[in-house]
């Protein structure tokens, strides 16, 4: 939201100046993808981390709904084009009362990010979806152990407690934090 007011950013959108707009947003986190959309949907400018990555020139119309509804989204899936866990976050960009454009924030948690996180914080992390087709993690763990992962985690009472679900992979033993 804090970037959304960015000055340098709404007088370029004012504008329709693509290059404003362009170094407006090179001030943002390099690790971030960036895209600035007009209110319809259409790409206004964007900043990619590889250059040689495609952009989609639009949001899809189910996603613009989603925004109008909620105001901002936040979307996490897990990117086909590496391992790890995508965090999407779009939010309108207000000049005054008036919705001038969206802005959209991408942001990856590969194994690099994962293995940041774990020295930071000293506790190794996983994310994997119910079904375990996929996961990123800050540490080795295969597919064939994830198959013995407790049910139970997944219970919907066990959702509702603040504490630790512990439990046991092998010979290690884990705490669930939800």
């Amino acid at each position: 939201k804090m970037r959304a007011r960015t000055p340098a950013l709404l007088m370029g959108i004012s504008r329709r100046e693509p290059i404003e707009i362009e170094t407006a947003i090179q001030a943002f986190p390099t690790s971030v993808r960036v895209r600035v959309f007009s209110p319809s949907g259409k790409l206004l400018a964007s900043r990619r981390t590889d250059p040689g990555e495609q952009v989609v020139p639009y949001i899809p119309e189910q996603a613009l709904k989603r925004l109008k509804d909620l105001g901002e989204t936040l979307e996490r899936n897990f990117a086909t084009y590496t391992d790890g866990l995508v965090s999407t976050v779009r939010v309108y960009i207000r000049d005054r009362n008036s919705i001038v454009g969206i802005l959209e924030e991408e942001i990856l948690f590969s194994k690099k990010e994962m293995d940041e996180l774990k020295n930071l914080r000293q506790v190794d992390i996983v994310f994997a979806p119910r079904d375990f087709s996929k996961m990123t993690a800050s540490f080795a763990l295969s597919k064939d152990t994830l198959k013995t992962f407790p049910s139970r985690v997944f219970d919907p009472n066990i959702l509702k407690t603040p504490e630790a679900i512990y439990f046991a992979i092998g010979d290690s033993r884990y705490a669930l934090f939800i």
